[in-house]
């Protein structure tokens, strides 16, 4: 009877996961109203997944409080399925209020602990951009040749470009020198 048990909680477990993603991606892609309609029932029936958390913070008006729960989803459990999204949805979060720091200090969770995340170019960018636009020139550099290494399969010189075309810094020579290739 037991075994039943586990094997029944084991399976809606399972289907539960799969309808989460399935409502995480339809919100994704825009339409939130089928997700609005189930989570409740989600909250109420999961109340500790990572998924329904993650969620619940796509659907949440509220961005202080949608970046608690991302946060919380990033601090409960580094492995989750969900963290490194989650670190993402933080820094922008910081990012679009002007906290070019706290931004960078997020970005910077990506390379460390999800080197292999769907989102490492796009964190890769934003880092960089959170740098120079806060006026640490010196440490957007140091980063760029730190991560020309560790990513080699990364096009820095597109990133650098996006970079400059996006500000126009004083020390552009710098970010220029470091986009092409060095002979050693």
């Amino acid at each position: 009877m037991k075994n039943y048990l586990i094997i029944i909680l084991t399976i809606s477990f399972i289907f539960a996961q799969k309808l989460i993603d399935k409502y995480i991606e339809q919100v994704m892609r825009g339409d939130i109203s089928e997700a609005i309609d189930k989570l409740p029932e989600y909250i109420a029936s999961y109340p500790n997944h990572d998924g329904v958390l993650y969620l619940s913070a796509l659907l949440e008006t509220d961005g202080a409080l949608a970046k608690e729960k991302f946060s919380q989803i990033y601090n409960t459990d580094k492995t989750s399925k969900y963290a490194d999204k989650s670190v993402i949805k933080v820094s922008e979060y910081y990012y679009a209020a002007g906290l070019y720091q706290k931004s960078a200090e997020w970005l910077k969770k990506i390379p460390r602990y999800y080197s292999r995340s769907d989102n490492l170019d796009k964190s890769l960018k934003l880092l960089i951009n959170s740098l120079v636009v806060s006026g640490n020139i010196d440490s957007a550099v140091y980063y760029v040749k730190v991560f020309k290494k560790q990513f080699p399969d990364v096009n820095f010189e597109e990133l650098i470009v996006d970079v400059k075309e996006d500000y126009k810094i004083e020390r552009e020579p710098e970010l220029v020198q470091l986009s092409k290739p060095s002979i050693t």
